[in-house]
């Protein structure tokens, strides 16, 4: 069994390291915990940049909104979310 990542898993990872080394600096620091209102706008607004970028539900088919990403680039994406410390 081959346990590492493919030549479109690697490239799937570039795009999206590119895309979050430059969106989640310009999204800023979150609000401070007990502000509801503004943690809500913050999240809010995140998701709808993950949405706007392709990035939203990415294992949801292609027919419902999503990217149908496979197990792998699954994978790739939650590593690239926390290790951008994203929101």
């Amino acid at each position: 069994m081959d346990l590492r990542y493919s030549e479109a898993d690697e490239a799937f990872r570039a795009e999206l390291r590119a895309w979050l080394e430059k969106e989640v600096p310009a999204h800023g620091s979150p609000p401070a915990s007990n502000d509801w209102d503004s943690r809500r706008a913050y999240d809010t607004e995140w998701q709808r940049k993950l949405h706007q970028a392709g990035y939203a539900g990415i294992n949801w088919p292609k027919a419902y909104g999503g990217r149908d990403a496979s197990v792998t680039e699954q994978l790739v994406y939650y590593e690239e979310l926390a290790r951008a410390d994203a929101p």
